[in-house]
């Protein structure tokens, strides 16, 4: 959609908004997004990092996707794997 708003066929990586950031990692079938208070680099190549791993374990249920979600429920632990035990609150 923003692409579309801004004419642009390059991907937005992130959006900063009052201390707040929304981060971008895109996929061949999702779209990963991680919203920090923190404005680090390393946030972004851990969430590529994230998204690569995610894309690659769940392809086959991504380019198949009908709207369930019990198949991704392992996710949960690429959360802890990449974003650390202080992250993986939000996910429980």
């Amino acid at each position: 959609m923003i692409s579309e708003i801004t004419k642009s066929k390059k991907h937005l990586r992130k959006i900063e908004k009052e201390g707040i950031n929304l981060f971008f990692s895109y996929g061949k079938y999702h779209i990963a997004a991680l919203i920090s208070s923190m404005d680090l680099p390393i946030l972004l190549k851990k969430l590529d990092d994230f998204s690569k791993e995610f894309e690659q374990k769940f392809e086959k249920e991504l380019k198949n996707f009908k709207g369930y979600i019990n198949p991704f429920k392992p996710t949960n632990d690429l959360v802890k794997k990449y974003f650390a035990q202080k992250y993986s609150v939000f996910m429980e």
